[in-house]
């Protein structure tokens, strides 16, 4: 399936990939040509494609071009000059352009010492990348591009099998002040912590703890009803106010964090807009209520 990015977008992924695999290209497949993608601009360059490409025969079927018609993804094992080259090739779209990337890696050696396992190799630097994408590099907790890209997935399974699906909207509370009084490095601190509090109740497979972004968390379960996620969520919070931080400063922190909970079934939501919504009126509720609890 073709994917669209802004260019920011491409660029952090290409950053991250390169990390990771060999070599990373962006071309247009129509001019051969390879592109520079930055920051801010994606520029079609005078480079030729098809003389770093490992592609055997890509002069009788560009195999670049029939992605772009099909939109599809494509990975392979290639041998070439006495190498074994692990090869994806997928279209994505930047500015209503088409272009493809090709992830290239020499697993040769792998294949080689490892008596085969070359592919349980090429198994983890994918699961990696995969983790990377989804992960929030401070606290570890899943990011919202997870959530842009799988909640609708989530949802639609849950309704197809009869699922509750439980939303809670997480806020630390007087976070700011953290900031302000000992600075961000501190700040970071209780992020973190909270992050590993939560993950002690909400630890299942398809459990997720979600960092929007700032102190901003969302809690999402699955196959439980909402009675029963909102004494987990008050576990949470529970866990969280028994925590005690010291400051470079000696002083002793006191943390404490307010959730608001929805759910699918109990209220009637569909939607992950609707789920936040209801949530987000719950949160405030627990702030009205004196902070550090759940509703």
């Amino acid at each position: 399936m073709r994917k669209d990015y802004k260019i920011i977008e491409l660029y952090d992924e290409i950053v991250v990939l390169r990390n990771i695999f060999d070599s990373v290209e962006i071309v247009e497949p129509m001019t051969e040509r390879k592109v520079e993608c930055l920051e801010h601009s994606i520029t079609v360059t005078n480079e030729n494609c098809f003389r770093s490409c490992k592609v055997e025969d890509r002069r009788k079927e560009c195999l670049c071009r029939k992605i772009v018609s099909t939109g599809e993804t494509y990975t392979m094992l290639q041998f070439k000059d006495g190498e074994t080259y692990y090869i994806m090739c997928r279209a994505i779209r930047v500015k209503n352009k088409d272009y493809i990337m090709i992830i290239t890696s020499k697993i040769t050696k792998n294949i080689i010492l490892s008596g085969g396992n070359g592919y349980t190799e090429l198994v983890k630097s994918i699961t990696k990348y995969n983790k990377s994408i989804y992960c929030d590099e401070l606290t570890g907790a899943y990011n919202r591009r997870f959530v842009t890209e799988n909640i609708d997935y989530i949802l639609k399974k849950a309704e197809r099998e009869g699922i509750n699906v439980c939303v809670g909207c997480v806020d630390i509370d007087n976070f700011k002040k953290f900031n302000d009084t000992y600075g961000h490095a501190f700040g970071d601190t209780v992020l973190k912590t909270v992050t590993e509090a939560m993950r002690t109740v909400v630890r299942r497979e398809d459990d997720y703890v979600i960092r929007l972004g700032g102190d901003e968390f969302v809690i999402i379960m699955q196959g439980i009803d909402k009675k029963t996620f909102v004494k987990k969520m008050n576990e949470c919070c529970e866990i969280v106010s028994n925590l005690r931080l010291k400051t470079e400063k000696g002083d002793i922190a006191k943390i404490c964090m307010s959730i608001g909970c929805a759910s699918t079934i109990e209220d009637k939501l569909q939607t992950y807009e609707e789920l936040t919504a209801k949530a987000d009126e719950k949160l405030y509720i627990s702030k009205k209520r004196g902070k550090n609890c759940a509703t």
